[in-house]
């Protein structure tokens, strides 16, 4: 009796256990943000034929097209920049939808002088991710299907493509990898992979899985390829973040959470459709051509610098601007005429143009030797200007006031910040470095340009010992919060947590960021995960009425073979109208 009563007690526990674990985890989901694409004509879909269609009767391939311009796709007519769309397991190839049709209004609305010539395969929506014979078959397909549309193009040899871009969504990224291996000619430039699990399948159920697998990484071909690799986060429940990437393959991987202006965790099947994701994407897919050849460009180097601009820092520049500066020091010589000059001396103030401007204003920071005023933050709100941060020597006067006639350009060092409420830009300055490499300057300057819109701009100076706390994590049996800080300097705008002890995905913490005294009705204050190994860096947002505190958790480890001096950390980007407390709890 005693033993049945044991086992049952047992029992008992686990069952507990095992329903308040799925309780958590179907309750781990963030609400779904994203935006819906929408197409502005009627979706069309072209049947174009080959000679694999006889091997291969249940695939297909089609061009995409809207509306009035199904004329020329029906008439084989095409004179763009051909990209592929490949689905996934059981995906549709209807699912090119919205990537074709947002490119399709960008190319018409900007008239950039060329566009993109979408087409896909239909793979009879087969479960590929269940069955590795069904990617020997459709990778067989698809590369027949490469040459067919190649061959679409041969009218006009000057301005044949030479290249084709690949999308591919989860298991259609593992085959676009898979055609590299097969390939006789380097004739694929770049591949986008949405949600592709690169490193293993979510199941290993046959050989022909392990052995497909297994020549992905015997033959990596995709040195002359670049690849940027794009995971949803913890909304995918099909495909783990951490297996999106792969150690041997070197690209450009990116989960949604961290891509600036996505900001947003993305389930298996919104990844296609996401608006917000979409819209990004296609900006980098521009950005990547060769205007001199009107196609894709063939430099590797350019095109990961192109996509590291767009999904992992993006500053507002344009991208080659944002890589000139990169590369050189730059200056611009300051107009003359109506503008106004006007030098605060504070150590931390906000400048409320609530009415916009009407003439240029040149707002100056002055470099000081004093350590307390070594570290410069600064926040702008609704700062529509794109090249709005310099440096300067003020050596000229203007009545009675210093000003500066030319500037070195710092606007490539900022970057765009998470927000709610207006587009925030944010600069974090070491002006002591800044003052080494430019001895002649005197002073960082923010321009203004004349608007009707408001624009709000905050600065802090500060000495870095003050805003930088190491953090203890709490105990897993902790039943309290740990105070991290009681309360934050007046006006402070920035701090930084650092949490050497956070490194493995099984981890997970809580931090509360709690205003005590506000002088506005209206505050909103970012918590930001920098992750030092991977472009994975989650945001909160701490705003009136918002009591949820910030969930702090990795997509992936902290790698073990490699030597990683930096720990990750949280960065706060306070509002300066509020005094925090700062909390953790497991």
């Amino acid at each position: 009796m005693r033993v049945v009563s044991g086992f049952f007690i047992c029992s008992l526990i686990v069952t507990i256990g095992y329903i308040l674990g799925m309780l958590v985890f179907l309750n781990d989901y963030e609400e779904n943000r994203c935006e819906m694409t929408y197409m502005y004509e009627y979706p069309q879909f072209v049947r174009i034929k080959h000679d694999a269609d006889h091997r291969f009767r249940k695939y297909g391939l089609y061009a995409y097209s809207e509306g009035r311009f199904t004329y020329d796709a029906r008439n084989m007519k095409f004179s763009g920049i051909p990209v592929l769309f490949i689905p996934g397991n059981a995906g549709s190839y209807r699912q090119v939808r919205s990537f074709a049709s947002v490119s399709l209004r960008k190319s018409l609305d900007d008239r950039p002088g060329f566009h993109f010539d979408f087409f896909t395969v239909d793979l009879n929506d087969e479960f590929s991710g269940l069955n590795g014979a069904l990617l020997y078959e459709q990778t067989d397909y698809v590369n027949n299907s490469i040459y067919r549309i190649l061959e679409l193009y041969n009218s006009n040899e000057k301005s044949r493509p030479k290249n084709i871009i690949l999308f591919g969504h989860s298991m259609g990224g593992v085959i676009a990898r898979g055609l590299l291996t097969i390939l006789e000619e380097n004739i694929v430039s770049l591949i986008i992979t949405l949600a592709t699990p690169h490193s293993r399948p979510p199941l290993m159920l046959d050989s022909y899985m392990f052995d497909y697998y297994h020549k992905l990484q015997v033959t990596n071909k995709a040195d002359n390829s670049t690849i940027v690799s794009l995971s949803g986060g913890y909304n995918d429940y099909l495909i783990t973040p951490f297996i999106t990437t792969a150690k041997y393959l070197e690209n450009v991987h990116v989960f949604s959470p961290s891509i600036p202006l996505v900001w947003l965790p993305i389930d298996h099947l919104c990844i296609l459709w996401c608006k917000q994701l979409v819209l990004v994407v296609t900006k980098g897919l521009f950005d990547a051509i060769d205007f001199n050849t009107k196609q894709i460009s063939q430099d590797p180097e350019y095109l990961r610098a192109v996509f590291h601009h767009h999904l992992v820092n993006n500053n507002g520049l344009k991208i080659r601007k944002s890589i000139q500066s990169v590369h050189s020091t730059s200056s611009m010589t300051f107009r003359r005429g109506r503008s106004e000059w006007m030098e605060n001396l504070q150590k931390q103030y906000t400048i409320s143009l609530r009415n916009g401007v009407q003439e240029t204003q040149y707002h100056m920071i002055r470099v000081l030797d004093d350590a307390d005023y070594r570290y410069l933050t600064i926040l702008t709100l609704n700062l529509e200007v794109v090249e709005w941060a310099f440096a300067c020597a003020a050596n000229e006067l203007q009545g009675q006031h210093r000003i500066c006639s030319d500037g070195i350009h710092l606007s490539h060092l900022s970057q765009i910040s998470p927000s709610v409420r207006y587009k925030r830009k944010l600069l974090n300055l070491d002006t002591h470095e800044l003052k080494r490499n430019y001895t002649e300057v005197t002073h960082v300057v923010i321009r203004v340009l004349p608007t009707s819109e408001p624009v709000t701009i905050q600065i802090d100076r500060y000495f870095e010992p003050d805003r930088k706390v190491e953090v203890k994590l709490p105990s897993l049996l902790s039943f309290q919060r740990n105070l991290i800080l009681n309360e934050t300097h007046e006006k402070a705008l920035y701090y930084e947590l650092m949490v050497p002890q956070l490194t493995h995905i099984i981890q997970s913490y809580k931090i509360y960021v709690d205003p005590i005294t506000c002088n506005a009705k209206q505050h909103h204050a970012t918590a930001s995960l920098i992750v030092p190994w991977g472009n994975q860096n989650i945001y909160k947002h701490f705003m009136e009425g918002d009591k949820n505190p910030f969930l702090v958790r990795l997509h992936s480890s902290r790698p073990i073979n490699n030597n990683w001096n930096l720990s990750t950390s949280i960065l706060l980007t306070l509002d300066p109208v509020c005094r925090y407390s700062v909390s953790s709890w497991n």
